[in-house]
């Protein structure tokens, strides 16, 4: 799977829950996932004080999935791809497993449901991040704009995990529900890092 932007106009109001039986194609190319582009969705413009207002209509489901990552973006092939605006969650591996460069995760809520009040964990049979980053290298998690917010919370095991240099998570909501205010934890920790040169923290 890969290559220009995948786009979605799905007939119908409301949250649309995509529930694979088996994996997904792997991406194999740059590639631009944009959730957003669903009619209703709207991205967050609230900065963290206000909590998020993302309105996210794309459900990636795993809860009827055998043990496979959500997406997994390959080595070499599939440098420099976006995705946003999903929501991911109930994956027994990592909701996005990351093995190329130059990626930008930003926009989604990972390990809740769609209104980021509850957690539907990723990673019951994982031992990596539900956004794990292997050796990879110059990816973004979040951004210094509010759009890029993503909600990484309710997961087993890191939220975020790292093992390339000059890495980025920034401007996230990690480990609280959509307000940023009340807790809805990741079981292990929020961000690890295994690596050198990676920034983590900022949220303007």
């Amino acid at each position: 799977m890969g290559g220009g932007t995948i786009t979605f106009n799905i007939p119908g109001t409301g949250v649309h829950t995509i529930s694979p039986l088996s994996a997904l194609p792997n991406i194999a190319q740059p590639v631009t996932i944009d959730g957003y582009t669903q009619p209703g969705s709207s991205p967050n413009t609230n900065p963290p004080t206000m909590g998020d207002n993302a309105v996210i209509q794309i459900e990636l489901s795993g809860a009827m999935a055998p043990v496979i990552n959500g997406l997994t973006l390959l080595f070499a092939v599939a440098d420099n791809c976006t995705v946003r605006g999903l929501v991911i969650n109930s994956f027994q591996l990592n909701a996005i497993d990351i093995n190329s460069n130059g990626n930008t995760i930003e926009g989604n809520f990972i390990g809740t449901n769609a209104a980021g009040t509850a957690a539907l964990p990723n990673g019951a049979s994982s031992m990596g991040g539900v956004i794990f980053v292997g050796a990879s290298s110059n990816n973004t998690v979040g951004g210094t704009t509010p759009d890029a917010r993503n909600l990484i919370s309710g997961n087993i095991g890191e939220g975020v995990s790292f093992g390339g240099t000059g890495n980025t998570v920034q401007g996230n909501f990690i480990g609280t529900d959509v307000t940023g205010t009340l807790p809805l934890g990741n079981t292990d920790r929020g961000v690890f890092i295994n690596a050198s040169n990676c920034l983590v923290g900022g949220t303007t």
